[in-house]
């Protein structure tokens, strides 16, 4: 649903230019990333039963 919302808005009316709604787009994105940020902050969560170890192996 998010999704549909920013392609709608991302295109906007008929003749808008692909310049802008691709401008729209990464706008649109940044501000999203700065609510999530914002919400539950940036430190990286992994899931259950992952520990440092395995991640650096990898």
């Amino acid at each position: 649903m998010i999704g549909v919302a920013i392609g709608i808005v991302a295109i906007g009316k008929r003749g808008t230019p692909p310049m802008i709604s691709l401008l729209i787009t990464l706008g649109l994105g940044m501000i999203a990333e700065a609510v999530v940020v914002a919400i539950w902050g940036q430190n990286p969560v992994s899931p259950p039963g992952l520990g440092a170890a395995s991640r650096s192996s990898v």
